[in-house]
């Protein structure tokens, strides 16, 4: 046998992938499983296939690839792996991810089903969307939506070493944890891009795909990118495909990034974006559960509402605190804590045979009974409590005369399910004498294209994108190629959708 024979062999059946977590995409919870042994042979990707892909082909790909399989949970990042070492590795705690576009000519290795190539990305991307151009969206997309909606904290690393893709960790000053490249992977109408997951957020995107054409900079492109970090974070895909969840295996253009599903699987992950990444450096940025840490709530003039949104209690442990300092005597006319969901189908995506099960209808405002309290300005002293009203209805107080200073606003659980509740809130103060103004809402965080973000900032999984198809599943793999020497955290594909009318 002549070694390039071998060679080929061996790489067929070396498909050695350690998963290490799973999303449950119903709740976004984590959940518990026994660890996979060293080394046990797993799948090697999670595909997406183009829309004529017949059943038999599908589920011969998924077959052969985990029949021997062993997964797990998906992966939170560690900060320990990171370039800052920044945040928290438990669930709901935020980390701070740096990202970087790597150089032209860097060899991108391939997956047990896709082969490798050198990254032509930004010679591509400059010539469809000119330079500088598409690379602002790319920080568009971190730094104001993923850091806008969780407690992730994201910079920009403006060099890349072009050291080993996938694999290499982020370093300060060399190269990000998140790495971008993009070269063939296979023609158009297929994979558009596919994202490693935690601790590897690497991403490779087709640059060659006829798909990323000048006028898909804000749409498509927006929700590759956007998407593939979701699997980067340890999220995978969420079923069925109905155009609702940015994370479904098959690309939309119904909507332009995070949508509610997302934002509560983000959020179970690393939290809101007032539960964030501190070292103690200048990436510091701190929770606010207690009083001691609580988020300064930046008010309205007085007679406007102030509106909180896109905003959690994680589990039943967190509780939130939010400071409003007052300049002046006033009257609090409502405070109102509204929870934020509704009823609809989310299931699994098949890990053998890459199809969507049946999915079970789920009411995501009914997961927590949300109260409500005013403290005074020691942080502990209750001026007002509002717990009367059952899960998915507001709690509100109103008509209380508050003293100028300092007063916390505190939101936590009265029931015991581990799991995510969003939810928003409402304050109007008035004078303390005089006529009632009227209240009008002030511009608030929009979640299309994306969410208003506290903080100017700039991703660890993998999934692979398709032209036709959606599917999604929340899971991450945890990949060792022993040959190649290289760690992959798994491989999930998402498909564009080509819509069938």
């Amino acid at each position: 046998m002549r070694p390039s024979q071998f060679l080929k062999i061996t790489l067929a059946l070396v498909g050695i992938v350690l998963m290490t977590h799973l999303l449950s995409p119903r709740s976004a919870r984590i959940v518990a499983a026994d660890p996979p042994p060293p080394q046990s042979p797993i799948p090697g990707a999670g595909p997406i296939f183009a829309p004529n892909s017949s059943e038999k082909v599908v589920r011969a790909f998924y077959e052969g690839m985990a029949a021997s399989g062993h997964y797990n949970l998906a992966r939170h990042w560690e900060p320990a792996n990171t370039a800052t070492h920044s945040g928290g590795s438990g669930q709901g705690d935020a980390v701070v991810l740096t990202w970087s576009i790597i150089p032209d000519g860097t060899p991108m290795a391939g997956l047990i089903v896709i082969p490798g190539c050198d990254s032509d990305l930004q010679t591509i991307f400059n010539a469809t969307y000119g330079e500088g151009v598409w690379q602002a969206k790319i920080a568009e997309i971190f730094e104001t939506q993923w850091a806008g909606l969780t407690g992730n904290l994201y910079v920009h690393e403006p060099n890349d070493d072009g050291a080993a893709w996938p694999g290499s960790p982020g370093e300060l000053g060399l190269r990000g944890d998140i790495r971008i490249g993009g070269c063939a992977i296979d023609g158009d109408n297929g994979i558009l891009a596919y994202n490693l997951f935690p601790n590897n957020g690497d991403m490779r995107i087709d640059s060659t795909d006829s798909f990323y054409a000048p006028t898909v900079l804000d749409t498509g492109l927006f929700n590759v990118v956007a998407h593939e970090h979701g699997h980067g974070s340890g999220v995978m895909h969420v079923c069925p495909t109905d155009e609702t969840k940015l994370m479904e295996p098959f690309l939309t253009f119904s909507f332009i990034g995070m949508q509610h599903d997302d934002i509560r699987a983000a959020q179970r992950q690393y939290g809101d974006r007032y539960e964030s990444a501190d070292n103690g450096s200048t990436f510091t940025r701190t929770d606010n559960d207690s009083a001691a840490t609580a988020s300064d709530l930046a008010l309205a003039s007085v007679g406007t509402v102030t509106t909180l949104q896109h905003v959690s209690i994680d589990d039943d442990a967190d509780q939130d605190f939010f400071r409003i300092s007052l300049p002046s005597d006033v009257i609090l006319q409502s405070l109102s804590l509204q929870p934020i969901g509704f009823q609809y189908e989310d299931g699994d995506q098949s890990l053998l045979t890459g199809q969507c099960q049946p999915g079970t209808l789920i009411d995501s405002k009914l997961v927590h009974d949300l109260d409500l309290q005013l403290l005074d300005s020691d942080g502990t002293t209750v001026l007002a409590t509002a717990d009367d009203a059952p899960a998915g209805e507001p709690e509100t107080l109103s008509d209380l005369p508050l003293s100028m200073g300092d007063k916390y606003i505190r939101i936590y659980p009265s029931s015991s399910t581990d799991d995510i509740q969003l939810y928003e809130l409402e304050l109007l103060l008035i004078p303390a004498s005089g006529p009632t103004a009227t209240a009008t809402a002030p511009g608030t965080p929009t979640l299309s294209p994306t969410p208003e973000a506290t903080a100017t900032l700039t991703p660890p999984a993998s999934a692979i994108e398709f032209e036709g198809l959606q599917t999604h599943s929340r899971s991450s793999h945890s990949w060792l190629i022993a040959l190649l020497g290289l760690t992959l955290t798994g491989a999930t594909l998402l498909v564009a959708e080509r819509r069938r009318r």
